[in-house]
């Protein structure tokens, strides 16, 4: 497969000319950061020349097997951010969107700069995307634009798409598919089979550099406004060393297929392992997961965490019950003997009891929009039980918001700010 984008980088990099062009440091720093010379294309406008980054997504489309593959340099964020974009060009007139409750930050950004009205679809446990086709069918109604959801969760979680699709019909669904672009090895269940739009991180599990990742067309009537639509909300200057990686990728992609098979026999024999050794796991739904039920084994998912990181082995995500660890194509053998050396010298506890941090009976009392917008105040979370939450705050990972502004902050709401260790939160002021 070729590689466009890097071999134009590359031969640009042996010219002698002056770089009387941005970036500032005139490839000092790093010799491929360039800007949109001569032949380098441009990102928002490649379908115009059709120029090396056009065919580098081309390539990507090939093995996503999309109607239309486009590349992001700002990871899943900006491809989200698109998605609701297309869905408020597509129906101007539908200003509601039935979602996922534990959706990421980006998706309720975008929900307050378009508008949108959000009926959400609530799961009975903390950031699970385990939801029905039935509490997904009670959520829509003639005013629903479309349905945003997950496809797996900070858990491991997945949801169930192939039942959510026949259940909506022919309304658009959306899927935030970011840590699941390893699915590219196995195409036969990437979301491209149900979901009209859906979004990669790259980076979260392909070799890719931060903040690359792809927004994935299966619908023909979203094609029109795509990199329009792209381009309102993305920078002007998109990084050349993230797409350069991107079309790296695809080459990666195409000739590593036995690979990704055989660091999937490593985690799922490292999941044995670890079972061996007595710790509790979260059913293997990502593969690329290993969720360990802390809880089981006596810590907390937050010190579990800290036991393995002094140690040597830093986690992706750690709540009250679980500690996760996400892996890769580009994890070794070794990796894995060394994970497990960590998680043997650690002693078993007296199992403590699993604490469900999230109540599903919050309800919204204004639209994400006016609460945003509205009038509003700083408050300690002691004082803020039974105000109306303004803010967007979502600790990263895993970037979900605790409170959705609109959303009444209940004693449930305390409980989880708690947990996350908020001590102040913004608030819609009392009229």
């Amino acid at each position: 497969m070729k590689t466009p984008i890097y071999d134009f980088l590359l031969k640009n990099s042996y010219s002698t000319n002056i770089k009387a062009y941005m970036p500032g440091h005139k490839g000092l720093l790093n010799t491929h950061d360039i800007t949109e010379i001569d032949g380098a294309d441009s990102l928002y406008e490649c379908e115009i020349n059709k120029g090396i980054i056009y065919q580098s997504e081309l390539n990507a489309q090939s093995l996503f097997n999309s109607k239309r593959t486009l590349y992001s340099t700002q990871g899943s964020t900006l491809s989200i951010q698109t998605m609701l974009m297309l869905l408020k060009l597509r129906f101007p007139d539908k200003n509601r969107i039935a979602a996922f409750r534990f959706a990421h930050r980006s998706f309720i950004s975008a929900a307050v700069l378009l508008d949108f009205e959000i009926d959400w679809i609530y799961s009975d446990e903390f950031l699970s995307c385990s939801v029905s086709a039935d509490d997904v069918k009670k959520a829509i109604n003639d005013k629903t634009s479309g349905v945003f959801l997950n496809h797996f969760d900070y858990h491991g979680g997945k949801c169930d798409l192939f039942a959510i699709r026949d259940a909506i019909g022919d309304i658009p669904l959306l899927v935030d598919n970011a840590h699941g672009a390893y699915l590219v090895f196995e195409n036969e269940n990437h979301p491209n089979n149900f979901a009209d739009l859906v979004c990669d991180s790259a980076h979260k599990t392909l070799p890719v550099l931060t903040g690359g990742g792809y927004l994935h067309i299966n619908n023909e009537e979203f094609l029109p406004f795509a990199k329009e639509g792209m381009a309102i909300l993305g920078s002007s200057s998109p990084s050349y060393l993230i797409m350069e990686s991107l079309d790296l990728c695809n080459k990666f992609i195409y000739e590593n297929y036995d690979k990704y098979h055989e660091v999937c026999n490593l985690i799922e024999n490292f999941r044995q392992e670890l079972s061996n050794l007595g710790f509790e796991l979260v059913a293997a739904r990502d593969k690329m997961k290993v969720v360990v039920k802390a809880y089981s084994y006596g810590y907390t998912g937050t010190a579990l965490a800290n036991e393995l990181k002094a140690r040597g082995l830093e986690c992706e995500f750690a709540d009250y019950n679980y500690t996760v660890l996400l892996f890769s194509i580009m994890n070794s053998r070794a990796d894995f003997k060394k994970s497990l050396a960590c998680f043997r010298n650690i002693s078993k506890r007296i199992s403590i009891a699993y604490q469900n941090i999230y109540s599903n009976s919050e309800t919204s009392f204004l639209s994400p929009k006016d609460a945003f917008f509205s009038k509003s105040e700083i408050v300690s979370t002691k004082a803020a039980l039974n105000r109306i939450n303004a803010g967007i705050f979502s600790p990263c990972p895993p970037g979900v918001p605790l409170v959705m502004p609109g959303e009444i902050i209940s004693e449930k709401v305390l409980d989880l700010l708690s947990c996350f260790g908020v001590q102040s939160i913004r608030v819609v002021c009392n009229k």
